[in-house]
């Protein structure tokens, strides 16, 4: 089940974001590290109605921001569409024991469906 996340979900999608990390640095992707992830971006996106999370058997598994916030590094960027009403794709994650099931498939095609 996908559903809109809380602020009590945010240590729970903390250690995903963690351990999803984790996983990527030693397998070489240094996009995400022991700062990013962090609290504070959660907390925004929950405040902005924007972080969804994944549960199976009511334990959350994955996360997922679909924000229309434009991060400041993407605004010089020429996009080859016009950059208006757009929606964004953030901070998705599935734990690393629960990867290659098709729960990111999920978040995505939910995502998809959102916008």
């Amino acid at each position: 089940m996908i559903r809109k996340a809380t602020y009590k979900d945010i240590d729970s999608i903390l250690q995903i974001t963690k351990a999803c990390a984790v996983f990527m640095i030693n397998n070489g992707i240094n996009q995400w590290n022991e700062n990013y992830p962090n609290k504070l971006a959660f907390e925004n996106d929950v405040l902005r109605n924007e972080l969804y999370v994944l549960e199976k058997q009511s334990v959350i598994i994955g996360c997922v921001v679909i924000s229309s916030f434009v991060d400041e590094e993407y605004i010089p960027i020429k996009w080859l569409t016009p950059n208006i009403n757009n929606l964004y794709i953030h901070r998705l994650a599935v734990h690393p024991n629960q990867q290659e099931k098709g729960f990111a498939q999920q978040l995505m095609e939910f995502a998809e469906t959102f916008a």
